[in-house]
């Protein structure tokens, strides 16, 4: 029997996986730049911003300017991962994508929450 209240607990949730992996990514590639649109808790991006705050973009609640710098970035050979809820990325900001696309720049696209089921982060 598993005991989820144990410390030694090697089970996370998707995006405690993610924060962790993306700290590990960053630190080899100094190339990486994560963007997120006011959501640094539900992506647990708490380590990155304290162990690699250069690599690191808080771009507020505005996916299409987050898709748009971006694409500036990737232009000039960083290699950005833009961070929000699946609601909203790449749902609002799909033509700033698809323009990146277009132009064969290195934009990775990262979406959770899909907007159903998302406890104390509430429904969008």
């Amino acid at each position: 029997m598993i005991n989820y209240a144990s410390t030694e607990n090697i089970y996370k949730s998707l995006r405690e996986g993610f924060g962790d992996a993306i700290v590990d990514i960053c630190k080899d590639n100094k190339n990486v730049i994560v963007l997120n649109a006011d959501l640094p808790s539900s992506w647990k991006l708490e380590k990155l911003i304290e162990k690699c705050p250069s690599q690191y973009l808080q771009i507020g609640v505005s996916e299409q300017n987050m898709a748009g710098v971006a694409y500036g970035l990737a232009h000039y050979g960083k290699m950005p991962i833009i961070t929000s809820f699946a609601a909203f990325s790449p749902a609002l900001n799909f033509t700033q994508i698809r323009l990146a696309a277009m132009s064969n720049l290195n934009l990775k696209i990262v979406g959770s929450h899909y907007g159903l089921n998302v406890g104390a982060d509430g429904a969008s």
